[in-house]
């Protein structure tokens, strides 16, 4: 479903990725697959990623192939991932029509986060509803 809709392609071309390209082990598209299928599967913390770095379920999943030696995202990769997740930043938070996912009537935010818009701090929350995804967000941002 995800590969046909592509949403974590697009959420994951939304982020901010800041680092030296020469040291990446894990994609941006691979960390936020396995952030958004762990809390799918329950977890709404990164606080078992560790563990469940090595599901095989998961890391085909991830499209990683299983015991290949190379483990999914760890706890504070996936914890990086998270505080990139930055509202003026993210282009995810643009209105629609300005590259952000509002074209799709979906906007994703992974994990509990608070970002600013506006000047006025907004906790905001993912919500498992059918699309348009509503994440507690005042309806401007849609």
């Amino acid at each position: 479903m995800d590969e046909r809709l592509g949403l974590t392609s697009k959420l994951a071309g939304c982020i901010p990725d800041a680092r030296d390209p020469a040291r990446v082990v894990h994609s941006r598209l691979e960390r936020v697959r396995q952030r958004v299928y762990q809390m799918a599967l329950g977890y709404e913390d990164c606080n078992d990623a560790q563990a469940l770095r090595h599901d095989p379920a998961l890391q085909v999943a991830c499209d990683l192939m299983p015991h290949s030696g190379s483990p999914l995202s760890s706890q504070p990769t996936l914890c990086r991932l998270e505080n990139a997740v930055d509202g003026p930043r993210c282009s995810c938070a643009r209105p629609p029509g300005r590259d952000g996912l509002g074209h799709l009537g979906v906007i994703v935010v992974i994990g509990p986060a608070t970002l600013t818009m506006r000047g006025r701090r907004r906790r905001l929350r993912l919500r498992a509803f059918a699309p348009p995804i509503w994440l507690g967000v005042p309806h401007p941002i849609l």
